[in-house]
């Protein structure tokens, strides 16, 4: 009994000597240095490792502002050209609004233009035919009024007259005076020479001054030119 005893005993003495003893015992100042070593170590480790988190946190925050603020920028560029564009469109909208106002007002206001211009065209030729017709009457009244008498011309002081044997025996009876009144007017038509009128000369006839002639077929000649326009004019107006 007493051998089973001290055999438990020394086997309990020499485990807790054994793995006990080293749990319990203090730790001896080498492995203190070497734990704190070791602490000291993890805790350089950690405190760089948060040094480069905070480079790399700061970092990445300034590339986030400068990001927002190109967002910021782009955003509003966005929101001007969209203003713009709006403006655009507006202005756009008011300049074909008021084109077309005009367009419709050219097309009311054509018509009536057309209209003014073709009657002022028609009261300007019926004003023209009015004076070419005054015109003509003028020149015709000219051509008939009375003839007006010139004197016979002054004889030269040398002039000598014809003896008395080249007069005939006979006189011829003296014929009618035409009066003023009674005798077709022409210029020039009751001129004499040699004492005797120029009907007489040209065989009874009075001839009718070239300038009357020329101003009757220019007047003929505008009337008929601007009959014709006239009838033009009517026949483009209906």
């Amino acid at each position: 009994m007493a051998t089973v005893s001290g055999s438990v005993s020394y086997g309990l003495y020499q485990l807790a000597k054994r793995y006990v003893a080293p749990i319990i015992a203090p730790p001896t100042p080498e492995a203190l240095a070497a734990d704190k070593a070791a602490i000291d170590t993890a805790f350089s480790d950690a405190f760089a490792l948060l040094e480069s988190l905070k480079t790399d946190t700061e970092a990445l925050k300034e590339a986030e502002e400068k990001r927002n603020t190109k967002v910021d920028q782009a955003l509003e560029e966005v929101e001007r050209v969209v203003e713009t564009l709006k403006e655009s469109s507006k202005r756009r909208e008011d300049e074909t609004k008021r084109l077309n106002d005009e367009v419709r007002n050219l097309k009311d206001l054509i018509p009536k233009a057309l209209d003014g211009q073709k009657e002022s065209q028609a009261a300007s030729l019926k004003d023209l035919q009015a004076e070419l017709k005054s015109l003509k009457a003028l020149l015709v009244n000219r051509a008939t009024a009375t003839t007006r008498f010139t004197p016979p011309p002054a004889q030269p002081a040398h002039f000598v007259p014809p003896p008395a044997a080249a007069v005939t025996s006979a006189a011829p009876s003296p014929s009618p005076v035409p009066t003023p009144s009674s005798e077709p007017a022409t210029n020039g038509g009751g001129q004499t020479l040699g004492g005797k009128p120029l009907g007489a000369i040209t065989g009874g006839q009075r001839a009718i001054p070239a300038w009357q002639l020329a101003a009757q077929q220019k007047a003929a000649a505008a009337a008929a030119a601007n009959s014709a326009n006239g009838e033009s004019s009517s026949s483009e107006a209906k």
